[in-house]
């Protein structure tokens, strides 16, 4: 498993109450950028867990993020933003935003991407009312299954990489995006089946 995870949480599907509560959220990470050195860790972009932090409580501070460490990567102002963490996913940071946004507007859906930087693994998720709806995690094992290669294994091929060998990164980004716009279809459906 590699070390850093690169994870996306956007809005899907959300009024205008939801992208202001995506805007505050970058701006409070933009609003103490000067204090930290390099990067905006997350936790200090809310005061409970910037607290934790103060008091070393670093057990609870991981409860409350999900992971060892991470930290703003990168936004987009009312739509997004994105984290850098250890080892995975930070499942319980995700959580924390889906539900401000969807405080804001409770019929907003998010969805998110996550990789490490190997990859050994990609994920993708919908959150739905404030919870998370639906998930998939694909390893690396099940890439030659779905037609995606990014390496060239010599001792596998039996040969050198060849100069024409592209890796198949964009099939792999539309599997994402294929697994996230069926997860939103189907909080659509549950979500017309409730009505009627």
């Amino acid at each position: 498993m590699a070390n850093h995870v690169t994870t996306r949480i956007e809005i899907a599907q959300g009024n205008d109450a939801a992208h202001e509560a995506m805007t505050k959220i970058n701006e409070r990470h933009l609003g103490i950028k000067e204090t930290w050195e390099h990067q905006v860790p997350a936790f200090a972009m809310w005061e409970d867990t910037q607290a934790l932090y103060d008091a070393e409580d670093y057990s609870s501070l991981l409860d409350e993020i999900g992971t060892k460490w991470c930290y703003v990567f990168d936004w987009d102002d009312d739509q997004a933003i994105s984290f850098e963490s250890a080892w995975g996913t930070p499942s319980d940071l995700l959580e924390r935003i889906a539900k401000e946004i969807t405080d804001a507007d409770p019929h907003a859906i998010l969805s998110y991407t996550s990789e490490d930087e190997g990859p050994n693994w990609v994920s993708s998720g919908v959150f739905a009312d404030g919870e998370l709806y639906d998930e998939e995690t694909i390893d690396s094992d099940e890439f030659s299954d779905l037609g995606i290669k990014l390496w060239w294994d010599e001792d596998e091929e039996g040969e050198e990489e060849p100069d024409d060998f592209e890796p198949t990164w964009e099939e792999l980004y539309n599997i994402l995006d294929d697994n996230v716009t069926g997860m939103i279809e189907g909080v659509i459906f549950d979500r017309d089946q409730e009505d009627t």
